[in-house]
């Protein structure tokens, strides 16, 4: 708001000096000039004077048009906060089926991993159990014959 105009070489509001209209008037008329003109030049002075500054009316107007503003920016923002509660509400609730389809996921991909690895596990021990049955049987047909030569060679 403007603080007003203030007096030639101070920081005196011109607002803050009484301004006595009657004074100023007796004053122009005891100089010669007539009435409704003094009236006029008073006038002209006082509102040059007091010009710009607010009347309790004008202060009580904008203290009205600031509480419908206000009010208007309150209700605008408690909209807003009610808008975004109810998207955070139902992103939450996006989030927990997501969360929750995607565990469902991981422990079926687990299951089927862990059936897989159990399969891939007894095919290995079977091969393993063959190959040690081959190995031995290699080793028999290998060592046996060997092992008869070395035996009749030391029986008499």
């Amino acid at each position: 708001m403007d603080e007003g105009r203030t007096w030639p070489g101070t920081a005196v509001r011109m607002s803050d000096i009484p301004f006595d209209t009657m004074a100023t008037a007796r004053l122009l008329r005891d100089s010669g000039i007539e009435e409704r003109q003094a009236a006029a030049i008073t006038t002209a002075i006082k509102d040059g004077v007091t010009g710009g500054v607010a009347t309790k009316t004008d202060l009580e107007r904008v203290e009205s048009a600031l509480r419908t503003d206000i009010e208007r920016v309150e209700s605008a923002l408690r909209t807003d906060i009610a808008r975004l509660d109810a998207d955070i509400a139902r992103l939450e609730t996006e989030f927990k089926a997501d969360t929750a389809k995607l565990e469902s996921a991981l422990r079926t991909d687990i299951a089927r991993l862990e059936t897989e690895f159990k399969a891939d596990f007894a095919r290995l021990e079977t091969e393993l159990r063959w190959m040690r049955l081959i190995g031995a049987a290699v080793l028999a047909v290998l060592v046996l014959p060997w092992l008869a030569e070395l035996v009749s060679a030391t029986m008499p």
